[in-house]
């Protein structure tokens, strides 16, 4: 993973500007934390946020994208599209981590900050 991209998601993760949510990369104001990555770039890869409704509220697709990591986000960022971290219990999508309640943003910027 590029360097500078991880150190401003993992700062950004820990920044407290995010409430975390669950399975979208937004919706309303929560992001799950593969969204606060596409915040991060959204500049930098001419993306934004557009809002969407469902039966839920409103969620937001980026570049087309509303559950997983954008492929213009990922190669930008030189990850995986569905990027694992090892755990104690194996090596686990980072979207199912951050889905679960186990793990905080704080959590999560440990092991991106560990690992990637």
């Amino acid at each position: 993973m590029n360097k500078e991209i991880k150190a401003r998601w993992v700062e950004a993760l820990r920044s407290g500007n995010y409430e975390q949510g669950r399975y979208n990369l937004r919706r309303d104001d929560q992001f799950c934390c593969l969204g606060v990555l596409c915040d991060v770039v959204k500049d930098e890869v001419g993306c934004n946020w557009l809002p969407a409704q469902d039966s839920y509220g409103t969620f937001y697709r980026f570049d087309e994208a509303d559950e997983v990591l954008p492929k213009v986000v990922a190669e930008y960022a030189d990850l995986q599209l569905s990027p694992r971290l090892k755990t104690s219990k194996g090596e686990v999508e980072i979207t199912i981590l951050n889905d679960s309640v186990e793990y905080s943003f704080e959590q999560l910027a440990d092991l991106i900050e560990e690992q990637f």
